[in-house]
């Protein structure tokens, strides 16, 4: 995810919808929260993160999303770092969870 960050944005195809950027950061923190809560989930060694995974993958997905946000803004001239990639950063992170939840829940019926 972090290489897919941080390649120059002359590498990818260029797009003329405004907005695709904050739905690629979205979707990547999507699958990496996804992915995470799942792992967290299905994990037995503590207990304590699979009770409260919710936090703890919105804290590591915050804590991730601002690292990775830096990086670019300040270490990597080809590529910016703004507030709205914040955001799409963290509704991603949302938007992993709630539909892991979500399946967990249906699952369970």
């Amino acid at each position: 995810m972090a290489a897919l960050l941080f390649v120059p944005s002359s590498g990818y195809p260029s797009v003329s919808l405004s907005g695709t950027d904050l739905v690629i950061h979205a979707v990547l923190f999507g699958i990496w929260s996804f992915l995470t809560t799942q792992g967290f989930f299905k994990q037995a060694y503590w207990p304590v993160l699979r009770f409260y995974r919710g936090f703890a993958v919105l804290m590591i997905g915050v804590l991730w999303a601002v690292a990775l946000e830096a990086v670019q803004g300040f270490l990597l001239w080809e590529r910016s770092a703004g507030l709205e990639d914040y955001v799409a950063d963290i509704v991603g992170v949302l938007l992993g969870m709630v539909i892991f939840e979500r399946l967990v829940r249906v699952s369970r019926r």
